[in-house]
């Protein structure tokens, strides 16, 4: 089948270049004939004859005109036939011009004016012939045989030295143009297999291209099961512990269950930053730009690890810049991140001395400035061989940190790609023994004005609502139920979407949290149920829960009508973080619970 397809698109194509090279000249013999009623007395010694030979000329002309109007359809279907229609016409033609030709200069002699422009005429037409036949050689044939062929026999016949004259240079002539025919020919074909070639590797790129985005789809796909698998028991254990911490236990289960939690969150975070990486290697790394308090952000990432750095008994310090603007535009999330990992990393390797983390505007304009972050500890520092292995994926400094310290060495790499992501590039001094430093600058834009704060309350304090849970796993269900109970609100749950589609539709509900997979009918085609049976009237909040992170799967939810999403488990800032979205009409992905 591939050989037929490419040997179907060669004979198109040179039965297009054909029709290209052959249209602009179709009309020429027509002029031809005028010329020479112009310019010789053929047509006064043989009116008749000059008749017939421009109404033949003419109907040449119509049928070439015709075979070239076909090609795309009956030279694409038959093309033999075609071809040989062509040939027809072309072998018509010469022999019409080659006989004209010899008759003239057998009665004018080889001298005469007459003679001379009919010579001007062949010349220029038979000089046409090999460029305009170069993609198909029999035409050549068709065309200069019979257009030669009288004046080689008339010369002979003429017997003269004026007759064998001609038929020399008639020989010659064809030698000529058949010696230019095939060099074009060779040029030709050349060119032919040259596109053929690049039509095949642009082919072959295609599928290649096809088959990398069905790979990279099926991955993205089975990211999103495995998240979905391994987040979904991950969260009712995270869910189930915090529950279990809020009832009355002693000191010995209270720790046994601070210690289950401990656990899983370490979990949570592994399974976040391998989803990380696969999005950063993938090129599907969404960034966000707004605007954010760039002191208070930095000082939040020290706050959590304040209590480590002190049962440590070292000290943990920040410095920014006092001339920074209050506000500043860029990714506050993915700049949380990078920190909390270079913070944590300074904090767990440092067991005597310092952290600080200091934040200062190294150049700038009206829109954009350089700030500089550093992180700076008197850790145990890195050897000068590991300075760049370190940001390799899995990698740390040697086998005994792993042993001795834990993680998977996917911290630092993922963060030099984050950093990368937003303009920098994270880099690192550090000496064995006496500390490191890891340090990026970025490229953020200057606020034009400062958002409107919060009122600063407690969030998680929401009125008493009505909600909807749609869930079919027991455990979730279990969880969020005790949650919602815990902060007042009265819940209903169902377990299929058709259910949560009958349920919305008796109304009273205030929010509807909607897991994404379950039977008969799923979280998206439910929402999407649910936004057509309102029409134009009240909207009921949907809430969407999932355990996948992905950016496409994140869309689709805005797109069917939901209005925020978040992770299964559930915090105790959710539902104020879900009215806060409401209230200040933001819609895109970002997780509830804070997650990356």
């Amino acid at each position: 089948m591939i050989a037929e397809s490419v040997t179907e698109r060669t004979t198109r194509q040179i039965h297009l270049d054909l029709r290209t090279r052959g249209m602009p000249g179709v009309w020429g013999y027509f002029v031809m004939v005028l010329l020479v009623g112009l310019f010789t007395k053929f047509p006064e010694r043989h009116l008749v004859g000059f008749q017939v030979l421009a109404v033949g000329t003419f109907l040449l002309c119509v049928a070439r005109y015709g075979v070239f109007l076909v090609t795309e359809s009956y030279g694409v279907r038959e093309p033999a036939s075609w071809r040989g229609l062509l040939g027809v016409v072309y072998l018509l033609t010469g022999m019409v011009w080659g006989c004209l030709a010899t008759f003239i200069w057998m009665e004018e002699g080889f001298l005469s004016f007459d003679s001379f422009v009919v010579l001007a005429i062949v010349v220029a037409s038979a000089s046409l012939v090999p460029h305009v036949t170069a993609p198909y050689t029999p035409l050549c044939h068709a065309f200069l045989l019979p257009f030669m062929a009288p004046m080689i026999a008339g010369g002979i016949m003429m017997g003269t030295r004026d007759g064998y004259s001609l038929s020399l240079m008639a020989v010659v002539s064809t030698a000529y143009h058949y010696l230019v025919h095939f060099r074009l020919r060779a040029e030709y074909a050349e060119k032919l297999r040259t596109q053929e070639l690049l039509e095949n590797e642009a082919r072959q790129l295609e599928q290649a291209r096809r088959q990398a985005e069905q790979a990279s789809q099926a991955k993205s796909q089975f990211l999103a099961n495995i998240s979905h698998e391994l987040r979904t028991p991950m969260s009712g254990v995270i869910g189930m512990t915090s529950l279990a911490l809020d009832t009355p236990l002693n000191a010995e289960q209270k720790d046994y269950v601070a210690t289950a939690k401990s656990s899983a969150e370490a979990l949570m975070s592994l399974l976040n930053d391998l989803l990380d990486l696969s999005k950063i290697e993938a090129g599907r790394l969404d960034l966000e730009s707004t605007a954010f308090p760039l002191r208070q952000t930095v000082q939040d990432v020290a706050k959590v690890f304040q209590k480590q750095a002190r049962d440590k008994g070292i000290e943990l310090a920040v410095d920014v810049d006092a001339f920074l603007p209050a506000y500043v535009i860029g990714d506050p999330l993915r700049l949380r991140q990078v920190l909390m990992n270079l913070v944590g990393n300074a904090v767990k390797f440092t067991h005597q001395g310092a952290v600080a983390i200091w934040v200062a505007r190294e150049t700038n304009t009206l829109d954009e400035m350089a700030v500089h972050f550093a992180v700076v500890d008197s850790g145990i520092g890195i050897a000068a061989d590991q300075l760049e292995s370190i940001f390799e994926a899995f990698r740390q400094a040697d086998e005994s940190t792993t042993r001795k310290y834990g993680g998977t060495g996917l911290g630092l790499s993922i963060s030099r790609r984050l950093v990368e992501a937003m303009g920098g590039r994270l880099q690192v001094e550090s000496e064995e023994g006496k500390g490191s430093t890891f340090w990026f600058t970025l490229p953020l834009g200057q606020a034009e004005e400062m958002p409107a704060k919060e009122a600063a309350v407690e969030v998680w304090k929401t009125p008493p609502m009505r909600v909807l849970v749609a869930e079919d796993n027991v455990v979730n269900q279990r969880i969020t139920v005790r949650f919602l109970e815990k902060w007042g609100h009265t819940v209903v749950v169902v377990d299929t979407g058709r259910k949560a589609v009958e349920e919305v539709g008796k109304g009273g509900y205030e929010l509807v949290l909607m897991d994404l997979q379950m039977p008969e009918m799923g979280g998206m085609e439910a929402a999407a149920e649910i936004r057509r049976g309102e029409g134009t009237g009240a909207r009921v909040p949907i809430f969407a829960l999932t355990a996948s992170v992905g950016q496409e799967v994140l869309g689709q939810c805005l797109e069917v009508g939901m209005d925020v999403w978040g992770s299964r488990f559930c915090r105790r800032n959710w539902l104020g973080w879900w009215r806060r979205r409401l209230r200040t009409g933001e819609r895109d992905a970002t997780a509830a619970d804070g997650e990356r």
